[in-house]
Formats: structure tokens, sequence, C-alpha cells
């Protein structure tokens, strides 16, 4: 759920010989879909920072609590 094909990077089965052959060749091949791809890693990975993931699991105890607080 953190990398997202083809957004991020590549999520392949760890023995999709094939797959990963294709996915390294494309890095390797399109300077611009590395770019594209390191802007969205970067980007996601703000959503996984522990200030932020805290938050979310407040709200998320909150909405469960609801109005027994």
């Amino acid at each position: 759920r953190i990398v997202r094909h083809g957004t991020e990077g590549f999520v392949l089965d760890s023995y999709d010989a094939t797959g990963w052959i294709t996915a390294l060749r494309a890095l390797a091949e399109d300077v611009e879909l590395r770019r594209k791809m390191s802007s969205a890693a970067a980007e996601r990975a703000q959503q996984f920072m522990w200030s932020t993931v805290a938050r979310q699991r407040r709200q998320q105890m909150m909405d469960c609590l609801g109005d027994g607080i």
C-alpha cells in the first residue's frame, strides 16, 4: 500500500524475472519516468511520517469512540 505500481515504483512478484527486467529497462532508458517516480515517491513518503500516521490513528480512535468521550 505504500508503493503503487507504476506511480512510485514497481510492485512485482519477486520471482517475475521478465517483469523485473522490463521494469529495470524502463527505468534505465527513461529519464522522465525516473524523475516522475522519484518525485511521486518523495511526495508519498510524507504520508507515512510518524506525525501524520499518529494524527490519522488518533482520528480513527476518536471516530470509533464517537460521543462517548
